[in-house]
Order: structure tokens, then sequence, then C-alpha cells
């Protein structure tokens, strides 16, 4: 959010401090460790810069929005000085030359509402800007101080910087790359708050905010970075920064599949997680757990995003969603029973039906699957079926042909004319009978 010229100014500013009520009922519900680093360099008191209704100084109004924000988180999930404080508060402040220009008013811890809000309201002006310093203490007491999990529940890391100017003096106060880099990596969440305007967008030491080293301090980047032109707007900012890190919420589940139930040993098979995000809001930081039980191997190289136990998931918008598959080889025994267990570790916001991290397995935000090794497949001879040929029937050795007798003459008819051949010898051979017995008749 960028506020532009001619935003409206409140008539009267409040008086300090400022005591808010609970905003909503999911506000709180995420753990904060939250540190403010506040310019109180020269500009910030100018009565050049003063706005608002009577005219107000820069610091003023960092004061006071300061002031608002500390009752709000003491009061949406406690500070310290309340039974089970949520949320931790710590205060840095610049002006001056090098590290001893930088005073760390509120150590990052549990200290209470009343304690951080009267180091805020005594914060005393000073020469010079040490942003380089400032950035390497903050770097130092975030790092050093925060907490990993309140409650079971990831806590979530929050930076405010606040400037009206450039870094002075410009040789020794200028942050260098590793100095940037390391600040941003410190936060989950880091807002630069820049005051002012810089001339035709150019910086010349000491003469307005530098608006583009602001912008490299924020995270994520451009988002987080908010330019106002007067001070007075900063209650209205600092409101809208509680609401964006207090009181968000995104309704995240998680699923998960696997595309083999009854795998054998050696097989691979693959799990499908998927992240939901039903909203109402962005979820950020969203990162789950995965690791994979005994029986299984995830196979390499494994996906962008995943170490073999968490899968960063990072940014998941309403209405959207993002997957991760994993390729495990599996080394189990038949029959083997083996469960994947996932869930839902962290993330930026509230979820009003699930703790990231609590190992409820009830919640949607915790899926399992199981599979079951089955028994290899069994090689089975198949019988026989070949017709065993018999044996070769050896050929009897033909016996010598009995001698052929001689043939009657032939008449040349075939079979007919023998037939016809044979009936005129046996009618002459009857002829020669019958004579025969008439000669001896007659004797």
């Amino acid at each position: 959010m960028i506020y532009k010229l001619g935003a409206s100014s409140p008539a009267t500013p409040a008086p300090k401090p400022l005591t808010t009520t609970t905003t909503t009922g999911t506000c709180g519900v995420v753990p904060l460790d939250v540190l403010l680093v506040i310019d109180r360099s020269e500009s910030m008191v100018n009565p050049a810069n003063n706005t608002g209704t009577p005219p107000q100084t820069r610091l003023y109004y960092a004061e006071h929005a300061a002031d608002a924000l500390v009752d709000q988180l003491d009061q949406n999930g406690g500070l310290g000085g309340r039974d089970h404080p949520a949320h931790q508060i710590g205060v840095i402040s610049f002006a001056g030359t090098g590290a001893s220009g930088v005073t760390i008013n509120v150590p990052l811890g549990n200290s209470s509402a009343a304690a951080a809000k009267n180091a805020i309201n005594n914060l005393q002006p000073g020469s010079s800007t040490p942003f380089k310093q400032a950035l390497q203490i903050a770097t130092q007491e975030m790092s050093g101080h925060h907490r990993n999990l309140y409650n079971a529940r990831p806590v979530e890391r929050v930076v405010i910087f606040l400037s009206d100017g450039s870094p002075v003096p410009a040789d020794t106060a200028t942050p260098a790359l590793n100095d940037i880099t390391n600040y941003v990596a410190s936060a989950d969440v880091a807002y630069a708050i820049a005051i002012g305007q810089n001339k035709d967008g150019q910086i010349s030491q000491g003469q307005g905010v530098d608006i583009n080293l602001m912008g490299r301090l924020a995270k994520p980047a451009p988002a987080n970075l908010h330019q106002v032109t007067t001070a007075d707007q900063l209650p209205s900012l600092f409101s809208n920064i509680f609401t964006q890190i207090a009181c968000q919420s995104a309704d995240l589940s998680l699923n998960q599949a696997v595309d083999q139930a009854a795998p054998k040993q050696n097989d691979t098979v693959t799990f499908t997680l998927t992240v939901n995000n039903t909203g109402p809001d962005t979820a950020n930081n969203i990162t789950v757990k995965d690791a994979l039980p005994t029986g299984l191997t995830a196979t390499t190289p494994l996906p962008a995003g995943y170490d073999g136990t968490t899968w960063t998931v990072g940014t998941i918008a309403t209405g959207a969603k993002a997957a991760l598959t994993i390729a495990a080889k599996v080394g189990a025994v038949a029959t083997t029973k083996i469960t994947n267990t996932a869930e839902i570790m962290s993330s930026s916001v509230a979820d009003p039906d699930s703790t990231p991290g609590n190992g409820v397995t009830t919640e949607d935000d915790y899926a399992t699957t199981a599979l079951t090794v089955a028994a290899a497949a069994t090689t089975v001879t198949p019988p026989d079926t070949t017709v065993a040929t018999p044996p070769a029937t050896p050929t009897p050795t033909p016996a010598a042909p009995a001698a052929t007798p001689t043939a009657a003459p032939s008449s040349g008819f075939g079979g007919l004319g023998q037939l016809f051949y044979g009936l005129i010898l046996l009618t002459l051979v009857g002829f020669g009978l019958i004579a025969q017995q008439i000669r001896r008749a007659k004797a």
C-alpha cells in the first residue's frame, strides 16, 4: 500500500497512549515476535516536518502508532504481564554515529505492554542516521531472541523498520549487501515504512527518504514497502499492519494420495500432496512435513522445494492450491503395512479449524495414506503338453517275389478278352469230350 499526497489527516491527534479493543475473534491466534526499529534522527523532530491539527512531529506520530500496535497485540493474544502471552515485542531506535547510535530500548522478549509503551514514549532524538548499524543490531536481536514455537504453533517473526531519511554519514552508515540480506533473512515478514518524499527520485545525503533502499528492506517486496507522505498517516498504517499480521486467516487443508495401494518390493510408488486454501486470505510461509516412513526411500533427484523431510510450499492465494509429487522405492518385504503421514507445519495466518504442527490427526491439515506390500508373483512351470512321437516302425524287407507263371498269350482285349478266350477254350474242350463219347458208343 502506498499512501498518496492529499490523504486525509485526523483533525486532532489522539493523546498517547492509545488503548484499543479486541478487533475480531481470529486476531491473536498466530503467535508473533515483533521487532520495531524506529528512526529518531533530527529530521523526525524537525518542526518543518510537522503535520496534523495541531501539528505534531514525525516522531510523535511514530510513537503514537507504535503504542497502538502494542495495545492491539496485548489485547489480542497478549504480551508479557498476562497469563500465557502469545506475543513478544522488542524496540530498537537509532540516531547518532555508528553502533553507539543504536539503542535496544526494549529487548525482544516477554516485556509487558506498559513497559514497552513507556520505552517508546521516551525515545530521545539525535543526529545522523546509522542505517547499517541499525540493521545489524536488529538482525542480531531477532536471530538471537526469537522463538520457534509457542504452544506447538510456529511463531511468526515480524520486523517493522521506520525512517524518513537516508544513511548519514553515507561512508559509514550505508548498509552493505550482506547487511541487507541477513536482515531480511532474520524475519518472516519485514515492513519498510518510509515517511516523506524523495526529491525527484534522487537522494542526497540528508535530503529526503531513500525509497530505493527502503524497498530492499521489505519482505515480500514490493508489497510490504509503505510510503506515507505525512506522518499523521502512520496510526492508520500501523492499524492495517496489525490486521495483516494478527487478524488474517486462511483455511488450509492437506490431501494425500498414492498411485499404488499394493506395490511389490522394489516397486516405485508416487505420493501426491495437495494443499488447498479456501481463504479468506492469502497464506505465506506455508510448510508441510512429510518424512517418509521405514520401508520407503525417496528417489533422487528430489522435487523442487522438498528436502526429504519438509516441503517449503511458500505462498498460496485464496482459492488456489499447491501440489507436490514424491517418488519412493519400496524396500519393505511382502505383507508389510506402511503408512505415510504428512502435516502442515506453518502458515503466516491463522487457520480457523486447525493448528499447524500440533499433530492432531483429526484436523484437516493432517493426511495419511496406507499401503500394503504385495507378494511377488510366483513363477510356475506349466506342464509339458507335447505329445510324444511313437517310435518309428521298421519297414520290413520285402521277400523275394515268387516265380511268376508264364502268362497266357494276350488276346489283345485286356481282361474281357481273356474271359472270351477262356470260354472258347472250355467250349472246345467240351466238344472234344463229346466227340470222344460218340466214338466210343459206335465202337
